[in-house]
């Protein structure tokens, strides 16, 4: 019996290391260069404490400040996929067109399933069940995806500025309201960050995925904010009727991350859940995780966000 039990672990081991391998290996291929200076070991401080409930963003759903958030509470993502005029054909992202997975990526709607393992499709609402999954149903995000394709070609626009107007000002033709992605606001209290289920006149998250890295992008594949410089702290008003606004950088009210260098589904997944993991508990990279360097090491089932989280 015991011998049987070490083969199956033995089984398991050999096979787990195989599947991150390739996932490594599989997005490395591809180009993948986060933005951020590898440092090793760069957690915020803060995470060790029992308090610590996000760095930028909340982890979190089910928490407002030191209370409970109504049974309602989400954390909204705006998903835009965005493509310069011209653009090559792709398979799962034709030119001109949006990519085939846009409406099979994240839920529009919260699930009240209390079985978090199984709230969520994991085919066609797949970020909202890999937050929830590993969170061990306590970060609920929902959102919507859209796609937008840039009236110029790559080398028609001076800078990312210039790109990230132009995507607003698009998004804006769709999402005339932006009070349902406006759901969260961050204090400083005694030099702990805090995050509350209330409104702050910033967008919460804006995933923005570049089908090519190309033009005024900046030479890196991801990074944790909307523009290049991750001190930006310029923002955009986009909704002149509820005061809200896009911010650009990483820390300062920032909304949203970037990625940009493939058109395919499990990539652009892998990559942004390791920028949006900047967000929770890193400002740089580890050893282990989702913000490892590169694509993040950890798997769908990683036991690592859930421990420094405090989900675990």
């Amino acid at each position: 019996m015991k011998k049987l039990i070490r083969k199956i672990f033995f089984i398991f081991i050999l096979v787990s290391f195989f599947r991150l391998l390739a996932v490594s290996t599989c997005v490395s291929q591809h180009g993948f260069e986060c933005g951020f200076i590898d440092s090793s070991g760069s957690f915020s401080s803060s995470i060790f404490d029992n308090q610590f409930t996000g760095l930028t963003k909340p982890i979190r759903t089910d928490l407002s400040g030191d209370t409970s958030s109504p049974s309602s509470a989400v954390f909204p993502v705006i998903i835009v996929f965005v493509q310069f005029l011209g653009d090559n054909d792709d398979w799962q992202w034709p030119a001109g067109q949006p990519p085939l997975y846009l409406d099979s990526i994240i839920a529009e709607t919260k699930s009240y399933n209390s079985d978090w393992w199984d709230a969520y499709d994991e085919n066609t609402e797949q970020f909202s069940d890999y937050w929830l999954e590993v969170s061990r149903g306590k970060f609920h995000v929902t959102g919507k995806a859209f796609s937008v394709v840039l009236d110029k070609n790559a080398n028609g626009y001076a800078s990312d500025h210039e790109i990230n107007i132009e995507i607003w000002r698009k998004l804006h033709e769709e999402i005339v309201d932006w009070r349902p992605y406006d759901r969260w606001r961050d204090t400083l209290i005694n030099g702990q960050m805090k995050f509350y289920y209330e409104q702050d006149g910033y967008v919460d998250m804006i995933y923005k995925v570049h089908k090519n890295n190309d033009g005024p992008l900046w030479d890196e594949r991801g990074y944790a904010h909307l523009t290049q410089y991750r001190w930006d702290f310029s923002y955009v008003l986009v909704d002149t009727a509820n005061q809200i606004n896009i911010g650009n950088g990483f820390r300062g009210k920032g909304s949203g991350v970037t990625v940009s260098f493939s058109s395919r589904k499990f990539h652009n997944m892998l990559a942004l859940q390791h920028e949006h993991g900047h967000c929770f508990y890193a400002d740089g990279h580890i050893t282990y995780g989702k913000v490892s360097y590169g694509p993040g090491g950890d798997g769908w089932s990683s036991h690592f966000f859930p421990v420094k989280t405090k989900n675990g």
